[in-house]
C-alpha cells in the first residue's frame, strides 16, 4: 500500500499495527518494546500518514539517538527533528 492511512479509526489502527513491526526492529540499547508504539499517534501527525515518511523519520530518529548517546527514541528527539516539519525559508 503506498497511499496514506487516514486519521479515522480504522486508519489509525492500521498505522499503529505497521509501527509495532518498527519497534520490533529496533535495537537501540536503551529501547524498550512497545516505546515507539506508544508514540505511533505523533509518529502519525508527523508523517501525514504516508509510510515512506514514517520510515525516514524513524531512520533519522534511530541515528540521532545513537550519534547523541540517547540511544532511545522519545517524544523529545522527534520534536528536535526536521522530517515531517514544515520549514519557512
Amino acid at each position: 500500500m503506498t497511499s496514506r492511512l487516514g486519521y479515522d479509526q480504522a486508519g489509525k489502527d492500521r498505522f499503529r499495527r505497521i509501527v509495532n513491526e518498527f519497534d520490533k526492529d529496533v535495537r537501540l540499547y536503551l529501547h524498550e518494546p512497545g516505546d515507539l508504539t506508544a508514540l505511533s499517534p505523533v509518529l502519525h501527525l508527523r508523517s501525514k500518514g504516508y509510510l515512506r515518511a514514517l520510515s525516514q523519520l524513524i531512520c533519522q530518529a534511530a541515528q540521532h539517538a545513537m550519534l547523541s548517546g540517547e540511544e532511545r527514541i522519545t517524544e523529545a528527539l522527534l520534536e528536535s527533528l526536521t522530517v515531517g516539519r514544515v520549514i519557512n525559508i
